[in-house]
């Protein structure tokens, strides 16, 4: 699984993985989420429009781990 840092106070789920270069656009992140989900801190979620804050741990289709700090 690949460890990601990214250093944020608050983005939304799929602009974290566009940012990170998961996605390679904010609309194939929104599919991706809907589709696959994402694991914040343990719990599933498939909105897109998820808030995320600093310290959140984020899971994605168990190839990324990514964590806000």
């Amino acid at each position: 699984m690949e460890k990601i840092e990214f250093e944020c106070e608050i983005i939304l789920a799929k602009d974290l993985l566009k940012a990170t270069d998961i996605a390679q656009s904010g609309g194939e992140a929104k599919h991706l989420i809907k589709e696959y989900g994402i694991l914040v801190n343990g719990e599933e979620y498939f909105q897109a429009g998820k808030k995320l804050y600093k310290g959140d741990l984020v899971e994605f289709n168990n190839q990324f781990e990514i964590r806000l700090v």
